[in-house]
């Protein structure tokens, strides 16, 4: 499946190493990153609004993707930034 999203065929790979095929990008690392930090955001503010407003458990879900969603616009305005420069 990574041939297939790199768009190489299997001759392309002949004498490459497995950990320079796999090899991560900054822009790659950023995106997970600010993905798990903003769901991590998300739950704690899920949290905080069960404990003060004793709301319900879909509030969890919801707060987490909603962080989510705003942690992928933020690598979104950040990569198009950064590959303008």
């Amino acid at each position: 499946m990574a041939m297939i999203e790199k768009g190489l065929n299997a001759a392309d790979l002949k004498g490459i190493s497995i950990g320079e095929f796999f090899k991560s990008s900054p822009l790659n690392n950023l995106k997970w990153r600010l993905l798990t930090m903003f769901v991590g955001i998300g739950l704690v503010v899920a949290i905080l609004l069960d404990q003060i407003f004793m709301l319900e458990e879909p509030l969890y879900f919801g707060s987490m993707r909603i962080f989510g969603g705003l942690a992928l616009v933020q690598f979104y305005l950040m990569a198009s930034k950064k590959q303008s420069e």
